[in-house]
């Protein structure tokens, strides 16, 4: 919605040219008007989108690791959480835009914003958390090497599995090419995928 602003902010200050340049004042203050006023609907939408994005991160800052804490403190206790607040915790974009080309970066965050659309909630223990946490890293794994992106040096070792996970992610990009995320077609890629490197360190 923020980019239809910026389509009609352009169009708007074309009508201010087109009006003064051609004599037509009327079309020209009308531009200027509608101009300011898109101006001001954009300014309000962007704060509102990056107020509500302060909100989530400070909530993921504080709330989350209390919620983990909680769930190692005890393995029978059991703890809330969304979807997305999961495939939050387990990915850093921050490293991931850093480290990794632009193309693989915007496929990561095609699946990360696809995942931050969830908001279905999950009652788990810390075992189901981690497993959990197994099926969404093993979705980011299979694009982008996830070892670069899990905020960590830990997984360093994982580097030498890297060449035979290729024809994986090349497949699962194309998927996503073709509007294919997270379809009955990647579902299966991603179980074949989790099966050959994610099942055997659960065992």
């Amino acid at each position: 919605m923020i980019t239809v602003t910026y389509l009609l902010f352009a169009l708007f200050v074309g009508m201010i040219i087109g009006g003064f340049a051609f004599g037509n004042t009327t079309v020209g203050i009308i531009g200027v008007v509608l101009a300011v006023v898109d101006a001001i609907i954009g300014i309000g939408m962007t704060y509102f989108k990056n107020k509500r994005d302060k909100e989530y991160a400070f909530e993921q800052l504080f709330i989350t690791p209390r919620k983990l804490q909680n769930l190692k403190s005890n393995p029978q206790v059991t703890e809330t959480f969304t979807i997305a607040e999961l495939a939050t915790v387990v990915v850093n974009l921050l490293d991931a835009i850093q480290v990794l080309p632009p193309t693989d970066y915007l496929y990561l965050k095609k699946i990360y914003d696809k995942y931050q659309r969830d908001v279905s909630h999950i009652t788990v223990t810390f075992r189901e958390y981690l497993s959990y946490c197994d099926k969404i890293i093993s979705n980011y794994d299979m694009v982008v090497p996830y070892y670069k992106v899990c905020g960590s040096s830990e997984l360093d070792f994982s580097e030498w599995l890297e060449d035979d996970k290729q024809p994986y992610r090349k497949r699962a990009k194309n998927l996503i090419d073709n509007g294919k995320l997270f379809s009955d077609e990647w579902k299966l890629l991603n179980l074949k995928f989790y099966k050959e490197f994610y099942e055997t360190d659960n065992d």
